[in-house]
């Protein structure tokens, strides 16, 4: 069955207006909490680095240690925190009564959701080498002077946009996790196969109303900000639920 963006689209301009405070408190919540956290952590990584002031063996070993297990810490806190904010505005499309609460709502999928992004890391490297490979061997080989050139930064960009649109997909397994809390990490992804089989058109049009969106917002700073990514949010998740709805439909 065929499905239409325009359907997402529509009913996304529709839950904005509705819920457009909920979705802008809502981001400066998590962005608060995420970018706090962050700089909190940073000083604490920070602090272990400083140790190598005193160059010695066991100042590096503990400063590395320090660092190390902060920068871990700080890593499962801002994937935890980035499933929190996609499950509330999967929820706002769903139901008008959505607390702020929803935003910390990790708590019952800590181990899932960290494997989830650790997983999804994992594939967009494996991606990420042989393009890598395909895209710069080749020019490395034609620039003889081996510097940055219009067709080499073309490719960068290519390169980047084909990574950044994996990771939008891969993103729809918040979705799944919080639908399905009872499925492993593996069978969120091949979930996240089966809703996108056959949908490159509609995902690309999809990624593109992403760029566009992003784009304008950093045009006009952060008024733009802080209404376009809440816009992007709603977008997405009102299009896993017509992407369920026509799956259900099929199976």
């Amino acid at each position: 069955m065929k499905i239409k963006i325009t359907g997402a689209i529509k009913k996304t301009n529709e839950d904005m207006i509705n819920n457009m405070g909920k979705s802008i408190v809502g981001f400066l919540i998590n962005w608060g909490v995420s970018a706090g956290t962050g700089f909190l952590f940073q000083i604490l990584i920070m602090a272990g680095l400083i140790l190598f002031i005193f160059e010695n063996i066991w100042c590096y070993i503990a400063g590395s240690l320090i660092a190390a297990i902060f920068g871990i810490i700080l890593f499962c806190l801002i994937e935890l925190l980035e499933y929190g904010v996609y499950v509330f505005y999967l929820e706002i499309t769903r139901k008008e009564d959505v607390r702020y609460s929803v935003l910390f709502s990790w708590k019952n999928n800590i181990k899932k959701i960290i494997l989830f992004q650790i997983l999804k890391i994992i594939k967009i490297a494996l991606y990420w080498i042989p393009v890598c490979a395909l895209l710069f061997i080749p020019n490395w080989f034609v620039n003889s002077e081996k510097e940055p050139n219009v067709f080499g930064m073309t490719l960068i960009i290519l390169s980047a946009v084909f990574i950044i649109r994996k990771m939008q997909i891969y993103n729809l397994g918040f979705y799944i996790i919080h639908d399905n809390p009872e499925v492993g990490v593996f069978e969120v992804y091949r979930k996240i196969r089966l809703l996108t089989r056959g949908k490159f058109w509609n995902i690309s049009l999809l990624f593109l109303i992403f760029l566009g969106i992003i784009l304008v917002s950093l045009c006009v700073v952060w008024v733009g900000v802080i209404i376009g990514v809440p816009y992007i949010l709603i977008l997405f998740s009102n299009y896993y639920n017509i992407l369920t709805e026509k799956t259900d439909e099929e199976y």
